[in-house]
Parts: C-alpha cells; structure tokens; sequence
C-alpha cells in the first residue's frame, strides 16, 4: 500500500488556464470540527435526503483499518452505531444514490484482502447486497453517481494482479460495461456535472510497482461513450479527490500526490479545461483526503488524509461563490394540470448579467410555448407531460456563474384528484360533501378546485360528471 509520509509539500501552478476568480471576490479556506481520530484512505459522499456529510473506514495511525461510520452535520461530527456494517477497510469508494436514497459502498482493502463486497447505507443500517456478478474485488477504484441516468458508475482500482480499466455500473444491480475508456487507472478521481450530464475522470496511477507513472489526462463518460476531453492540464497526480460545486457550476479538484509530491491546489473543470482557483489560508497538502460538498451549509469539505508529518485529523471548509451573486429567491417547486401555465421565478443580488433557465441540466430555448428562458421568469404554457422535470436558474456575471436550488415541475392529471379534501382517504362520503361545498362557494383550504376538470369554466355540470367519473377510478 503506497504511503506518503516522506513526500514533499509543493504547489504546482497551473497556467494553462489562469484563475480570474481572485480579482472578483476572494476565497477563504476555514478551520471546521475535526475528525474525532486521524485518518486516510476513508471514503466521504453527502447524503442529500438527510443533509449529512457521511465518512467510512481509512487507514488509521499505526496501520489499522477503520469500520467506523461518521456523520457530519453542520455541528460536529457523530460516530454511528449501526448495525451491518463493512469490516475494517481502506481506499474504497462510496457515491449517494439520490434515487434510492442509500449510500453505496464498494471493494477496498480489509485485513484479508481486496474486498468485492457491495454495501448500501440508508441512515439508520448498513445492508450487505448479494450480486451474481459484481466487479472483481479491487481497491483504489474511482465512484460517481449519473443523476440523469440513476446509476452509480464505478471506473479502474487495482485488482490482485494489475491496473483495472474496466468500467461498471450500479442500480442496485451491477452491470459491467464493456466499452474501451481511458485505460488502466488507480487512484484516480471521478465526479458527476449535472450540467453536461456526463461523468468527469482525472488522472491515477497507470501501472504498479515501484516506478509509477502517472497520467494527466481529463475523461467524461455520457453511459455509452468515454471521450477525451483533455490531455492534461492540472498536476498529475494520484490520491486527489473531485466533487460537483453547484455555486461555481464546476467539478473541483483537490489534493492528491504525483511522484512523491504532496499537492495542495485548488483547480475546478470548467467543461473543456482545467484552470486554477485562488484560495487564502490553504489546508494543509495531503493526499486521500475526503472530499464533499455540503449542499446544506454552501461547504465544500477537505477531510483528513495523508500529510507530510503524518495521518490528518483536521477539516477545511470553503464557502464556494462566484461573482458576488446570491440568489435571494429560488425558483419554487409545482404541481400544475396538463395544458395549464407554468410560472416560475428567481431573484439574485449582486451584478448579474445574464439569466439562463434549465431543465434537466440542460439549457432551454424560447418557442411558442416557453418565453423567458434568457429572464429571471419563465413562462411555459400549455403544459404537457415532457414539460416535468427540474428547473434550475443560471445567474452569470464577470466572474462566473451561479446556480438556484432546484425547483421540481409536477404535471398533473387534468381533472383533480378522488381525494378532494386530501385528507388521505380517497373516494369517500368526506370527499363528494367537500366537492358539492365547494360547488356551493365554500370550498376548504386542502380542498381541490370546483373546475374539477380545469376547462376554465367553474361548477359545471361537466365539473360534476368528471368529479364522478375519477371517484369511480375512470378517467378525466
């Protein structure tokens, strides 16, 4: 197992594409709650449902392995006692599958050996999942999770005789992927933009033994193709860690080691190249740190890793921005009927000089029904069911762009729904009084509509027939 522990401390510069954010607003690294005992080679992902930083095993001081589960919070940081737990590992990797709402765990190093164990973590017990065919056990390996796609995608790591290429995915499931990629890695770091929905590979180590080589180049897969999108352009390096930072709408790059070098630059993917980012009071070089960001706190988090003097406990914490833009206003979230209008609205401060809606990740463009895609509002009418999905607001100014939360578009049925007084109980005697109420004038405050088939004309004896047709389980 490579350590680092006599490894110079040096910053590379990166100048192939200067940073421009330290002439618009300085970035400051911050002291944050350390971790209870020093580590690396942990694997650290955010739980988005719960807004929890979440951290497994490592390499602890004096060579043991850890089997502890820890959770962040905003505050501090709590050892978990949960049940099903991995034994005692390092340098596996873990990715928060947001569709099913579990952290996934996979290979690494325990006392025994590699590991080819699949492990799933919902907040309360890890669960241990059976699979005919998982990836050969491995460690080093790379894990992002394809938020358009809903699979983790597992690249590389060493297995018992070499450098994997190989690629895999994950749904509960695994499925290996039999397409040509970037060629044998370990140690390498792979992250998911939502923006260009693809997932994001830099570097690793190519080979074993003791004269490693080390790449530089930059991958993106869109689950069927990986393509070269770079051929260097940040500090080879192995150990390094990325993570997507919605607030600079860029995959950022940390730490790591290259030729016995200890890395402490910060560098952020911008699509096409990589390009330096200026930060004050930098954590200290490691490599095999934690990397996350805090969707909850605006943090992105270096946790622990290997430094020069030895085994890190402590964590840095950066507050990501970009062009002194905040949202004030985020765009909020709707259930709208088919063929109905949509609005939806943000608001920032700050010098702004473009607006730019999205849908899915993916840029809109004004058309007969969608107006506004380049303002603050967007309107999109006569809604139909491939209208659904998630929106996000682009505010851009100088220096970069920035992201709204998220705001979810439901489409719904044309008519309402049988259970008029959302109380639960649908098709009961509680809903057709609520609905015949609400014909009378009186409707109440959970209740649906008296347009109950949204023609635009309220309490009609076609809003009566509709009513009875859904209670009956037809259609509108």
């Amino acid at each position: 197992m490579r350590r680092c522990a006599a490894a110079i401390a040096f910053a590379f510069t990166i100048s192939l594409t200067s940073g421009v954010f330290g002439q618009c607003g300085e970035l400051v690294w911050t002291q944050g709650v350390n971790l209870p005992v020093p580590r690396t080679g942990a694997a650290m992902v955010y739980d988005s449902a719960r807004a929890r930083v979440v951290l497994f095993g490592g390499t602890l001081t004096g060579g043991g392995l850890s089997s502890a589960t820890l959770e962040y919070d905003g505050i501090s940081w709590t050892q978990r006692t949960v049940s099903g737990a991995p034994t005692a590992r390092t340098g596996h990797a873990m990715a928060y599958d947001a569709a099913r709402g579990v952290v996934v765990l996979f290979g690494g190093t325990t006392a025994s050996g590699s590991s080819a164990g699949t492990f799933e973590y919902d907040g309360t017990a890890w669960q241990s999942i059976a699979n005919a065919s998982p990836p050969t056990a491995r460690y080093g390996h790379a894990m992002a999770y394809d938020a358009a796609r809903h699979v983790v995608v597992l690249f590389g790591g060493r297995t018992s005789s070499s450098v994997g290429s190989e690629t895999y995915e994950y749904n509960g499931v695994w499925t290996a992927r039999g397409v040509p990629g970037p060629g044998p890695r370990t140690g390498h770091a792979l992250a998911y933009d939502p923006v260009a929905q693809r997932a994001v590979l830099f570097g690793g180590q190519t080979n074993t033994g003791s004269s490693p080589n080390y790449a530089s180049s930059t991958w993106t897969w869109d689950g069927t193709t990986w393509t070269l999108a770079a051929a260097d352009g940040a500090a080879v390096r192995t150990g390094g860690r990325m993570t997507y930072v919605p607030q600079r709408q860029h995959i950022m790059l940390m730490g790591g080691e290259g030729y016995g070098i200890l890395l402490g630059s910060l560098s952020e993917w911008t699509g096409s190249a990589w390009q330096s980012v200026e930060a004050t009071d930098p954590p200290t070089f490691r490599t095999d740190a934690g990397l996350a960001y805090d969707a909850a706190r605006n943090k992105l988090m270096l946790v622990g890793g290997q430094g020069q003097g030895g085994l890190l406990s402590n964590v840095s914490m950066l507050t990501p921005t970009a062009a002194g833009i905040t949202f004030t206003t985020n765009p909020a979230t709707q259930q709208v009927p088919v063929g109905q209008t949509m609005l939806m609205s943000g608001a920032a401060s700050g010098p702004v000089s473009a607006w730019l809606w999205r849908r899915n990740g993916q840029p809109l463009s004004n058309n007969a029904r969608t107006v506004g895609v380049a303002t603050p509002t967007l309107t999109v009418s006569l809604l139909t069911e491939s209208d659904a999905g998630t929106y996000t607001l682009d505010a851009t100014g100088a220096c970069g762009t920035v992201q709204s939360a998220p705001a979810t578009l439901t489409i719904l049925s044309a008519c309402g729904t049988a259970d008029f007084n959302n109380d639960g109980d649908v098709g009961t005697d509680g809903d057709i009084e609520a609905f015949f109420a609400c014909l009378g004038g009186t409707c109440c405050d959970t209740c649906g509509t008296a347009d109950f088939n949204n023609d635009g004309d309220t309490g009609t004896d076609a809003d009566i027939e509709a009513f009875f047709r859904v209670l009956g389980g037809g259609n509108c």
